[in-house]
This record gives C-alpha cells, sequence and structure tokens, in this order.
C-alpha cells in the first residue's frame, strides 16, 4: 500500500500536458505546433524575427508564456488558468500575435 501511495504521488509530479501554439506575423501563420509540456519545465516554442516564445508547465491547470526579446533583451510574461494564452505585439514593423492552448 505504501508503494502505490509512493507511486501515484511520483507519477503525479511527471505528468505532462499537451500544448498546442500557433504563432501569426502579419496576420499569416508563421508556424502551429504541439508537444507535451512536463510539469515544471520550460519548452522552446518557435521564434519570431528577435523573440523567441516560451511555454511553461506551472501546473496541472496554469500554464506561463515568456516571450525573450533577444534585441533590447528583454522578457514579458502572459499565464493563464483557462485553456488559453495570448500574447500580441502591434508595432510599425509588424503585428506578431502568439496563441496557445492545453
Amino acid at each position: 500500500m505504501k508503494y502505490l501511495i509512493l507511486g501515484l504521488l511520483f507519477s503525479s509530479s511527471v505528468i505532462a500536458k499537451d500544448v498546442s501554439c500557433l504563432a501569426k506575423k502579419n496576420l499569416s501563420e508563421v508556424w502551429h505546433k504541439k508537444t507535451e509540456v512536463m510539469l515544471g519545465a520550460k519548452v522552446l516554442f518557435g521564434s519570431i524575427d528577435q523573440f523567441k516564445f516560451y511555454v511553461k508547465n506551472i501546473d496541472d491547470s496554469r500554464f506561463e508564456l515568456e516571450v525573450l526579446d533577444e534585441n533590447t533583451p528583454s522578457r514579458q510574461y502572459a499565464s493563464g488558468d483557462g485553456k488559453e494564452i495570448n500574447w500580441t505585439l502591434w508595432s510599425r514593423k509588424a503585428l506578431i500575435d502568439f496563441n496557445c492552448e492545453h
């Protein structure tokens, strides 16, 4: 019984969630990727121009989006408890939209 409980606790700490992310630049799809993100892990989904997009699995229902701007350098974050996280940049040069669902 003790091993069963320990096994359940251990397996719950390594749960991976499927995350699907869509990146657009100027309303055109750049890439659409789906991958598993382990609990506590941060995964690089891709980049557009100087921006790199990471998704972190915080817990069973919360994810965090990190956007690294390599030109500045700076980071922007978005998080959510729902099924979707969005990030949008609107500049004179481009409209970049990044959307993830889990």
